[in-house]
């Protein structure tokens, strides 16, 4: 079972088992409580909003959470899960949420109503929910590989996060570990091109003008850091990967967010 040391107490923080010791509402208001430091880059919204499954109108289903960037071109409809719950209420839930019928007019006085750092935004929102579709995001309390394999063969591009409760016996806080694919507010992505095995052709190098080149940078896969750096061979932008985790024949994308954190995905 893992661990976390938190060191200014210091103490042990232990990895809070999914199901035996919580129910989901209980991991849902965990989330809640957090979720604007969580999702740092959005708009956080408890959503209480019904949204209509576009092929068939009688299923209807409110997510648990609505993220609106900061920067109004994105948005995602979230939804908490615990671990060992049955898949096909969830399925449904994602199948309206990938094809959400709704009216922007009434969702967007609905997220003003919850929220007034978006009064000003009107126009903006209107502009983004009758061009943007959103995506989709569903977190769970812990890991399970084969439900996380079976979502993501059913529903293309769905991003799955972790938020895992720790906690120790005789302390009221708690600690959470965040993992898996954080919903980054990417500005920018660049396939790379292998050269060997640490070193990477970055094919856009225009998107990367302001990160520091020959220096050492932190780049993330799976919200894990690996040490690079980001160098120049005449017109040409490579990054380098000393502990490089993939494998030659994996396909990789590079992003950049908008603020300039960079993070590689498989394609």
């Amino acid at each position: 079972m893992a661990q976390l040391l938190i060191t200014r107490e210091p103490a042990w923080y232990q990895n809070i088992a999914s199901v035996k010791n919580y129910y989901e509402k209980q991991f849902e208001d965990k989330v809640l409580k957090y979720a604007t430091d969580i999702f740092n880059p959005y708009y956080v919204f408890k959503c209480k909003y019904t949204f209509t499954y576009k092929l068939d109108r009688s299923e209807k289903y409110q997510p648990d959470i609505l993220l609106v960037s900061k920067t109004l071109k994105r948005w995602f409809i979230v939804e908490l899960e615990t671990c060992g719950k049955s898949l096909s209420h969830t399925k449904k839930q994602l199948r309206c949420f990938y094809e959400p019928e709704f009216k922007k007019e009434s969702l967007v006085d609905y997220l003003i109503d919850q929220n007034s750092l978006v009064q000003n935004f009107r126009k903006e929102l209107l502009d983004m929910f009758d061009n943007v579709p959103p995506k989709v995001l569903v977190v769970y309390d812990d890991y399970c590989s084969v439900t996380f394999d079976k979502l993501k063969s059913e529903f293309d591009f769905l991003q799955i996060c972790v938020v895992e409760t720790y906690r120790t016996d005789g302390h009221t806080s708690e600690a959470y570990r965040i993992s898996g694919d954080y919903p980054y507010d990417i500005s920018g992505t660049t396939q790379l091109k292998p050269f060997d095995f640490q070193h990477y052709e970055i094919l856009r190098p225009d998107l990367f003008s302001q990160i520091p080149v020959d220096q050492e940078i932190i780049i993330s896969y799976m919200m894990k850091d690996y040490k690079a750096v980001i160098f120049r061979v005449e017109n040409l932008l490579y990054l380098k990967i000393p502990q490089n985790p993939f494998p030659p024949d994996i396909n990789l994308i590079l992003s950049i967010d908008i603020s300039n954190n960079l993070i590689i995905k498989r394609i």
